[in-house]
């Protein structure tokens, strides 16, 4: 499938960023489609369509990972197909492959696991959001505060924060004194 026209593209109308998302998931799933509705673009497409509304996406991260699934999943499934497909294979190609769909099922189970604890997660915290968030700001900048000096110095930071903790928050007084 060759890269669309630019000229193609132009006189389309203005669309919310996640629909060209959605297109590029689209166009990067089609071709794992094309063997099953003997090479018809338009059919491979509406596959890839279904196939993606199969997983409720609900951001950006979700689609791609969900796009990473499809893909680890059906390269998995097409990998097993041609280590069966000819007899005469030499036994350490078909171990070769047999292999290789091994490891893409393993990363498309671990690809769907870090889709299901997003999903999760934004399903939960979806009402607290909101709250969440505006505490979490407050936080850090009552922490940036109180860890700069009057001369414009950092200040050692709290003991009580772990290492990552208070590189954050240098990095981040830093930022904030220009």
């Amino acid at each position: 499938m060759s890269q669309p026209d630019i000229a193609d593209l132009e006189g389309l109308p203005d669309q919310d960023p996640q629909d060209y998302l959605v297109q590029q998931a689209l166009y990067t799933l089609t071709p794992f489609f094309m063997d099953g509705v003997a090479d018809d673009p338009v059919k491979a497409r509406a596959a890839a369509k279904e196939m993606l509304l199969a997983y409720k996406i609900g951001s950006a991260l979700e689609l791609q990972l969900a796009v990473e699934c499809i893909i680890f999943s059906y390269s998995a499934m097409d990998t097993l197909r041609q280590a069966k497909v000819d007899p005469d294979m030499p036994v350490p190609q078909r171990v070769r492959l047999r292999n290789s769909a091994t490891s893409l099922h393993r990363a498309s189970h671990n690809t769907r696991r870090s889709l299901d604890l997003l999903q999760k997660a934004r399903m939960t915290a979806e009402p607290q959001a909101a709250t969440l968030h505006a505490e979490a700001n407050a936080k850090i900048h009552d922490m940036l505060r109180s860890m700069t000096k009057s001369g414009g110095q950092t200040a050692e930071p709290p003991p009580s924060m772990n290492h990552a903790q208070r590189r954050a928050v240098e990095l981040a007084a830093r930022r904030a004194q220009g």
